[in-house]
């Protein structure tokens, strides 16, 4: 068939398919990080806009397309601080913090569980950790609370994650877990703990967490499909509907250790020795005085202070305590000078090494009475206190101080040491 020419010009010309392919849907979409929510109606439909030889022609439009945005599962897990949780040997309910973020487009709860890798290194900030030990009876608890406050105790019970809104949802999408382990009884090493969250469906873990699985087949039109997007873990792979990160411990501890000396000083025949001569050195006879010191050290490879509590010490019932602290003379041991020559009525001698205590430039003596006091004896008892006890009802061994660094009551940081002296008699 043959057209005319101006004919079949002017209905090339009008013929023109402005496909007008406008998108719309059926509900609003909410443009955050997350992507539009899953279960939204996503429909489209076309526009034909022509004409012949001129003549505007009726408008056509395409049949409507319809489809259901998919449930994109992305959950990310974070440590807190990019720092390690320093722990003593033997502390329990000890924390590490982590958060855990649904960066998806759907509700989800989120099933917890904690790590101890074997061996390894993790490092935070500028440090690394070799994992050399586990922690003991370790769990994840939910932070109860909408802003975080640090565990507590019989406050933040949730051990799964219930019902965390996706980024869409313009609620809060993050929340806080803490790991808690005890700590077992070793003086150093680092411990590696994971933290794991894995994707359960909304509303399951109220009762029993129902674990999101992903959808392996084809396209469903008109059906949410499950499609994993999470990144690798620390100890978890790609895709797995899982996230994972990782905190250390490591213990700082003090070593501590307590000795005991006994040394004569004045003995009733001899008396303390430089009689001249037929006076020998003094020996323990009865009548004899002696001298006992306790010295508390913490070694200087320590990695923690020790806070000092009580030390008691029972004496024999072959001796007697020596109120006086006396030295002894070259003649008398009952009415010699005592430690501290200027005063008498002392009965106690602290003397401290290392550190910037005051007590390291000036020792300091104390009462024997008994006041509840730093230092007493009392029925045979002798008993040092210094400040971490609650007996303490006045004056401490080791008060609080200011300056330099600082201590707290009862403080003896690595490499110093403190002596107790004090005087027996030999019945």
């Amino acid at each position: 068939m043959t057209y005319p020419s101006r004919w079949y010009r002017s209905l090339l010309a009008g013929i023109a398919l402005i496909a007008g392919l406008g998108l719309f849907s059926t509900s609003a979409l909410a443009q955050t990080a997350g992507g539009t929510a899953s279960g939204v109606d996503i429909t489209n439909q076309a526009t034909l806009n022509y004409n012949i030889a001129g003549a505007v022609q009726p408008v056509i439009n395409s049949n409507t397309t319809t489809f259901k945005v998919d449930n994109l599962v992305r959950v990310v897990v974070a440590e807190v601080g990019a720092a390690h949780t320093v722990v003593a040997p033997n502390a329990t309910r000890q924390v590490t913090t982590f958060t855990v973020t649904n960066t998806g487009n759907t509700t989800q709860d989120y099933i917890l569980s904690v790590g101890n890798p074997v061996g390894g290194t993790l490092t935070l900030g500028s440090t690394t950790y070799t994992d050399t030990f586990n922690g003991n009876t370790c769990g994840a608890f939910v932070e109860s609370n909408s802003v975080a406050d640090g565990y507590q105790v019989g406050t933040d019970l949730a051990t799964s994650i219930a019902s965390l809104p996706a980024t869409t949802a313009g609620l809060a999408n993050t929340r806080t877990v803490y790991v808690v382990c005890d700590i077992p009884n070793i003086t150093s090493g680092d411990a590696i703990v994971s933290l794991t969250a894995q994707t359960a469906d909304a509303g399951t873990c109220a009762t029993a967490c129902a674990i999101t699985a992903q959808s392996t087949g084809g396209d469903v039109q008109g059906a949410v499909d499950v499609v994993f997007a999470d990144a690798l873990g620390t100890d978890d792979i790609a895709r797995d509907g899982k996230h994972s990160a990782r905190d250390a411990y490591r213990v700082a501890a003090a070593s501590v250790t307590v000795t005991k000396n006994v040394t004569v000083v004045c003995d009733p025949l001899n008396f303390n020795g430089t009689g001249g001569a037929g006076f020998f050195p003094a020996k323990n006879i009865p009548g004899a005085y002696v001298r006992y010191d306790i010295v508390i050290a913490n070694a200087g490879t320590a990695t923690a202070s020790a806070t000092l509590a009580t030390i008691t010490d029972t004496l024999n019932t072959n001796l007697s305590f020596d109120p006086d602290l006396r030295v002894g003379s070259a003649s008398a041991c009952a009415t010699s000078p005592t430690d501290l020559v200027s005063t008498t009525g002392n009965s106690f001698k602290l003397i401290c090494t290392g550190g910037a205590r005051a007590c390291v430039a000036t020792p300091v003596y104390f009462t024997g009475s008994a006041n509840g006091d730093a230092m007493e004896f009392v029925t045979g008892v002798v008993t040092a206190r210094f400040g971490n006890d609650a007996l303490v009802t006045g004056v401490k061994a080791l008060p609080a101080e200011a300056g330099g660094t600082g201590y707290a009551a009862g403080e003896l940081k690595p490499g110093e040491s403190v002596t107790i002296r004090f005087n027996a008699i030999i019945n």
